[in-house]
């Protein structure tokens, strides 16, 4: 009896209480209006003469009859974001990946796991066109982040991303 319950604790202690489940939601607000934008929030559009380090690129298309694929890529000149988001034609979301890029030399390098995102659309892009598309994007989840220094130890923090999206 006692060496189940040892097994039972070493089994818990390296694979986790529970696992970490990944939350979406994908929300259609027809009108959605993007109000008291700051400086800290980040802004993706499709239109490329706006594009002057002030706002960052957005490609939004659907591949295949029934797959919405959006990619939005800032470069704040020594760093930037990309997410990526894949959503089906139930309007579902099926992946979001996140990713900091860094030109710095020897940086730590990044692993970023996505747990909880939220996207929220102005219109059905499977049943209108993609013209006008605006919305929203909040995600939330874990980096690991591994140094390059030879002692110092690889840690997990908590990160989180806002942003906005507009093809006009």
């Amino acid at each position: 009896m006692e060496k189940k319950i040892l097994l039972i604790v070493v089994f818990i202690l390296f694979t986790g209480c529970k696992e970490v489940e990944n939350k979406t939601d994908l929300k259609i607000i027809e009108n959605y209006k993007i109000y008291n934008v700051s400086d800290t929030t980040s802004i993706f559009k499709c239109n490329d003469l706006d594009i002057k380090n002030a706002f960052g690129k957005l490609n939004i298309f659907i591949k295949k009859p029934n797959l919405l694929i959006i990619k939005c890529t800032y470069n704040r000149g020594y760093g930037g974001e990309i997410v990526y988001v894949e959503i089906n034609d139930k309007l579902k979301i099926l992946n979001v990946t996140f990713d900091y890029v860094d030109d710095t030399v020897g940086g730590d390098k990044e692993i970023y796991t996505v747990t909880n995102s939220k996207i929220i659309l102005n219109k059905n892009p499977f049943t209108e066109n993609l013209t006008d598309v605006k919305g929203e994007i909040s995600i939330k989840g874990q980096v690991k982040i591994k140094p390059t220094g030879m002692f110092e130890f690889s840690r997990n923090e908590k990160f989180s991303f806002f942003g906005y999206f507009i093809c006009e």
